[in-house]
């Protein structure tokens, strides 16, 4: 028994030595560039009306609130060695993101994220982080998908930060969608 939980903890050790030194790196068939139009492509900037402040305190109680988003990865498109991990995904892109601190805890300007391009409302669904360009801030907004639906004029969904008390308060169409995120590398 004493042995078993010595085996345990080593394996626990290794694993997590072997976690924090591999680099991850996408498979995929195009180069890995930056986006041309930094304006249109700004994976994050914040509001800059008053009413969508950063939360300063309660913001790990609205974590209970979250719906995670969908696995988009299976488990066979993962290849992990010694030196890499390889993963098989379609239309990679990567982003990286401004510190304004509206998705915190969840990821911060130090984290990266592997998006891809979703082609229809389908591919989108609550609990999804997703970017979209705000016609009420003229940029590209990150935040997560809370709801989703149709109307007269399509399909709609709102989004919110983790770290704001309140939704966007924009309905935003598929045609402001840019992308939506797929991994988030720390």
């Amino acid at each position: 028994m004493e042995t078993r939980l010595i085996m345990a903890l080593l394996l626990i050790a290794i694993g997590i030595s072997l976690v924090l030194s591999i680099s991850v790196m996408v498979s995929y068939s195009g180069p890995l560039e930056k986006p041309q139009d930094s304006s249109a492509n700004n994976p994050l900037t914040s509001f800059s009306s008053s009413n969508l402040e950063v939360e300063q305190e309660g913001s790990l109680s609205q974590a209970e609130e979250l719906i995670f988003p969908r696995n988009r990865i299976n488990e066979e498109d993962i290849r992990v060695y010694e030196d890499r991990v390889v993963i098989k995904l379609d239309r990679p892109q990567v982003a990286r993101f401004t510190d304004s601190g509206s998705m915190e805890p969840t990821f911060g300007s130090e984290a990266n994220a592997i998006e891809i391009i979703p082609h229809s409302p389908e591919e989108i669904q609550v609990g999804d982080i997703v970017s979209y360009y705000s016609e009420i801030a003229s940029s590209v907004i990150i935040h997560r998908v809370v709801e989703t639906g149709y109307d007269e004029n399509g399909w709609y969904a709102y989004f919110k930060g983790d770290n704001l008390p309140q939704r966007d308060p924009e309905k935003v169409r598929f045609s402001q969608i840019r992308r939506l995120v797929v991994m988030m590398v720390y």
